[in-house]
Parts: structure tokens; C-alpha cells; sequence
């Protein structure tokens, strides 16, 4: 069973984690798939390293534009070698059980290549950032954590249902429950 010998690591502060295999030069495709002999996969996650905290300078973090046009050119490559099927995607959630090839973007000079099993809810999305989609006027931060917190618990929240919210200036959290 792949996922009962996936590393488990019990920290509330760990978005994902998983097994490094090593680095290469930006761009060189061709030595970050070396790095994996034959495995297989059945996604692929690339996303830049955070480079401040969430919130400082709208910095918000995960997959951006440019780890997906590395994704795509990893995928690409990994198909023209026969280890990635068609049904390979880049930076969408994965399930329970599936082996997800990993490209940290550390700089405009340097990716890290890694892999793991999901195991475990953050291990789904690209560096552990689930997707959220924004809304156009988010009052605060605090939308995209309760929207993970009902994510993460599948809390069955419906229409209709009343919730208490207690501290909620500016609103965020209270923005999302609505």
C-alpha cells in the first residue's frame, strides 16, 4: 500500500511534505525528469516558494502563471518518455493515493524535484494551497481561511443554516459563511 509507506508527518504547521530528490538548473526539464528514472505519476505540481508572508504586499501563496507553463513543459516532456499517461494533469487537486511529481520553484536560477503520496487533505494542491476561487471584493484574508476550514472539515454548511461567528471584524470569515 503506497500510501501507508508515503512519510507521515503530523504538524499543523506543514502545508504539504514529501520526498526530495534533488535540484536543477531552472528550466533544464531533461535533469529534473532524470531525477526519476521510470516513475510514474499521476500529477504534477509545480508552485513557487513563498517568498513573503500571506498578505504582505498581496502576496498570496501557491501556483501562479508562470509554475503552470513549467508544469506544462514538464508534463510534456514526461510524456514524450512514456512515464505520464493522458490523464496527467499540472496544479489540480489530486486524490487519496495518488503519486505526484514536485517542482519548487526556489528561484529565477534554481528548481528542487521531489514527490509524494497523498496521504492527507494539504497534500492534494500544489505546495498545499488549496484553491480557492476569489471573490471579486474579499473583505479580508479570513474568507480564504474559512473557505479552507470548510473544505478541510466538509462541514455541511447549506443555505439556510445559521452560524455564529464571534470576532469577525473586518468580516472575512463572515463574508464566506454567507
Amino acid at each position: 500500500d503506497e500510501v501507508a509507506s508515503a512519510p507521515q508527518l503530523k504538524s499543523v504547521f506543514a502545508r504539504t511534505f514529501g520526498w526530495s530528490v534533488g535540484r536543477t538548473d531552472a528550466g533544464n526539464v531533461r535533469a529534473a525528469l532524470d531525477l526519476f528514472a521510470d516513475a510514474r505519476f499521476h500529477q504534477i505540481h509545480v508552485w513557487p516558494r513563498d517568498t513573503c508572508l500571506p498578505g504582505d504586499r498581496g502576496f498570496l501563496p501557491g501556483p501562479t502563471e508562470e509554475s503552470s507553463e513549467i508544469g506544462a513543459r514538464l508534463l510534456a516532456a514526461a510524456r514524450s518518455r512514456g512515464f505520464a499517461s493522458a490523464k496527467v494533469t499540472v496544479n489540480r487537486q489530486a486524490k487519496i493515493g495518488q503519486n505526484v511529481l514536485d517542482c519548487v520553484i526556489v528561484d529565477q536560477n534554481q528548481w528542487w524535484i521531489g514527490h509524494h503520496t497523498v496521504s492527507c487533505f494539504g497534500q492534494q494542491w500544489p505546495g498545499g494551497v488549496v484553491a480557492v476561487a476569489l471573490p471579486e471584493s474579499m473583505v479580508s484574508r479570513a474568507y480564504l481561511k474559512m473557505d479552507e476550514a470548510l473544505q478541510w472539515s466538509r462541514f455541511p454548511i447549506e443555505a439556510g443554516d445559521r452560524c455564529v461567528e464571534i470576532g469577525s471584524a473586518p468580516g472575512g470569515s463572515c463574508q464566506r459563511l454567507l
